[in-house]
């Protein structure tokens, strides 16, 4: 629930920088993680290195990450929910770095452009650092290939939280 934080982290974060985010091996970068496809399930390095260098999306910023995911027909589903329920709940991944899924939504035809998706998450971290050390973590590391075999595509957009209205909606 948006209203709730998360729980505080139980794990350290790593601080990463442009010297060691390409190296150090993670799930969501490079081939490092079995089935992991650069630039359709994980990010290239030329895009790990922007998402370390970019002085916005760093120090004690709160980060989302909108998760836009296209499955791999229906068992890349089930693979993918096989990775989600590692990383949700109270003693779940994300929770262990301070982290939470802020909403889950399943999509439907695109309005506008030509790329559907199966569905949205809207993840927050504390901070990029909390990001990083999470997908190097080898509880991470173990359920990611869930994930690259889960999608035949995957867009993850980095954000920073602003509110225009924090008022809940009312029903119709």
């Amino acid at each position: 629930n948006i209203d709730r934080a998360a729980a505080p982290p139980s794990r350290t974060f790593t601080p990463f920088s442009a010297e060691n985010a390409w190296s150090t091996p993670n799930g969501m970068f490079g081939s490092t993680s079995p089935g992991a496809r650069v630039g359709e399930t994980s990010s290239s390095r030329a895009q790990v290195d922007a998402f370390v260098q970019d002085d916005t999306l760093g120090g004690t910023n709160v980060l989302w990450h909108l998760n836009l995911l296209r499955f791999a027909g229906t068992e890349g589903k089930q693979s993918y929910d096989k990775y989600a329920k590692a990383m949700g709940g109270k003693s779940g991944v994300l929770s262990q770095f301070g982290a939470r899924s802020t909403l889950a939504a399943d999509c439907y035809r695109s309005l506008m452009g030509d790329f559907d998706f199966d569905q949205a998450v809207i993840a927050e971290y504390p901070c990029r650092d909390s990001f990083m050390s999470m997908g190097a973590c080898s509880e991470y590391l173990e359920v990611a290939p869930f994930r690259h075999r889960g999608l035949e595509a995957t867009y993850i957009v980095s954000c920073l939280p602003a509110f225009v209205d924090t008022r809940p909606m009312r029903g119709a």
